[in-house]
């Protein structure tokens, strides 16, 4: 008893803290790894009402309101034609619009059948 509470027994004490520690630190892991693979093991016991709400897809978005309705513009057209004659313009416009229009195919040079009267069958037959 004397012995244990000198500082410096010269070697002859010897404590078993390392082992012990060891075998602490082995028997703490296992505890753990039984407390995890416990509920692995028996999968029964979970609620499977909550277990199933995990799976379901959640309802999609609503979809966007929709546009507001375009508002219809109307135009007035006047024509020119009444009864179908051409009436007279009452004024003069200001500025005249000048259609650019594409130009027109070159014309096609027309070319002829021949007929059975050009060509005889019994020419052919050479």
């Amino acid at each position: 008893m004397f012995e244990d509470s000198l500082i410096e027994s010269g070697g002859k004490l010897k404590t078993k803290r390392g082992r012990m520690t060891f075998f602490s630190f082995i028997l703490e892991a296992v505890i753990v790894i039984v407390l995890i693979l416990i509920p692995l093991m028996f999968t029964e016991a979970l609620p499977k009402g909550q277990l199933m709400t995990f799976l379901v897809a959640p309802p999609p978005p609503p979809p966007p309101p929709p546009p507001p309705a375009a508002a219809v513009k109307v135009v007035k057209v006047e024509t020119d034609i009444v009864n179908n004659q051409l009436r007279t313009p009452t004024k003069i416009p200001q500025k005249v619009q000048i259609l650019k229009e594409d130009e027109a195919p070159p014309p096609s040079t027309v070319s002829w059948v021949a007929s059975r009267e050009e060509f005889p069958a019994d020419r052919w037959a050479e």
